[in-house]
């Protein structure tokens, strides 16, 4: 009979030491945990959300996540991701490890294009298609030819959120064609929810400090002002459009009846000219 004790015993004492080797086998060498993703990349609307679904064999692991732009997509604790503004971003998805198994990351890609009534700061200088969203870059996600460069986001410049100024000139011709030319260009290119303008001395000015001029707002322009255009210039060039020629280009802005303002490529001043004369005519979107 204690023979038979002392050989249960032993059998209990070799298998409690299995399983404590077992274990101390799991902490030393864990268990890769296989982390996917059920999609890895998504194209968004800014304001627009969908919801990241990893999956790993270690069903009670601790998931965070991370946003590579806080400024393009924003992710929850949830892994709810949300489209902020127009650009690229990677939500890092991290699984803790623990005794049994490995940590895991994966990487999951989103594209956002933006929109007139959710335009933001960090969009100025992106591209604006027909249908009224706004692109980073000249891909094929957008359907829709692009028409103008997003300038200025705000509202003081008789505008609800901002201003795009047009890809290209509208050709030559005395004021009076270039104001009255804004509807044939409405109509050849029509953009969803904005409104096409010869720009006035304002919509000027507000483009030029949209895009980072550093001359302030000023409010009764006198002859030979000098503004700051060169941020305008810039971005139109950087996008791959033409950036505004060294003539003149008119404003809606009056001087009085015979004559109205314009903007200098060049000397980066504002003057008044005959109506008459035949100035360069480049349009710009109010939204």
């Amino acid at each position: 009979m204690k023979k038979k004790c002392l050989w249960m015993l032993a059998a209990i004492l070799v298998c409690g030491a299995s399983v404590f080797t077992s274990c101390t086998s799991n902490a030393d060498n864990p268990i890769n945990s296989h982390l996917t993703l059920q999609k890895d990349s998504v194209l968004l609307a800014s304001g627009q959300t969908i919801t990241i679904v990893p999956k790993s064999i270690n069903h009670n692991g601790q998931y965070t996540f991370e946003s590579s732009d806080k400024n393009v997509a924003i992710v929850d604790d949830k892994g709810v991701v949300t489209g902020v503004s127009a650009g690229l971003a990677t939500i890092k998805v991290m699984l803790a490890a623990d005794h049994y198994y490995q940590e895991g990351t994966a990487l999951f890609k989103v594209k956002v294009y933006g929109s007139l009534t959710g335009a933001t700061e960090h969009e100025i200088g992106m591209l604006m298609c027909q249908d009224g969203h706004i692109h980073e870059d000249g891909d094929a996600t957008c359907r829709k030819p692009r028409v103008a460069m997003l300038a200025y986001v705000g509202n003081k410049s008789n505008c609800a959120h901002g201003l795009a100024i047009a890809l290209w000139d509208a050709g030559n011709g005395d004021w009076e064609k270039a104001v009255s030319g804004a509807e044939t260009w409405s109509n050849d290119y029509p953009v969803a929810g904005g409104t096409w303008r010869l720009p006035s001395t304002d919509d000027w000015q507000y483009m030029f400090i949209g895009c980072g001029g550093t001359t302030p707002y000023i409010s009764k322009l006198t002859q030979g002002v000098k503004v700051d255009a060169q941020g305008l210039i810039n971005k139109l060039s950087a996008a791959g459009y033409s950036a505004p020629s060294t003539n003149y280009y008119w404003s809606s802005t009056e001087n009085s009846k015979d004559k109205a303002k314009a903007w200098e490529f060049v000397t980066n001043k504002f003057y008044n000219f005959s109506k008459t004369y035949e100035d360069c005519i480049r349009y710009c979107i109010a939204f």
